[in-house]
């Protein structure tokens, strides 16, 4: 599955997003994702935020997950909160590359 956000991604919009592929009947717990950030300007959340989302992250803690931040350091630090706010429960990488990713992810 690929993920693909813009501009400033704030709670409600990954709350919307969460709550309507957990509701997609083709979507599988299991399922990889792809989370391409490399067009996101800043991502405003908070530590609090993202301990707040995990309630309700669709995604099995087997299911893979890489990040695609491509050379965007301070977007690469958020998501590096969110990884170890996982507390190493889930399979989250994060990658500067399209290819490293897609790899991974097989």
């Amino acid at each position: 599955m690929r993920t693909t956000f813009s501009g400033v991604l704030t709670r409600p919009e990954v709350l919307a997003h969460a709550v309507k592929v957990g509701h997609d009947p083709a979507f599988h717990r299991g399922f990889s994702e792809l989370v391409d950030l490399t067009q996101a300007e800043t991502i405003d959340l908070t530590a609090s935020d993202f301990r707040e989302l995990q309630i309700v992250d669709p995604f099995s803690p087997d299911a893979k997950r890489a990040f695609l931040v491509r050379g965007r350091t301070h977007i690469y630090g958020l998501i590096r909160m969110f990884q170890v706010l996982r507390d190493g429960t889930a399979k989250i990488e994060i990658f500067d590359s399209m290819e490293e990713a897609l790899l991974w992810l097989r």
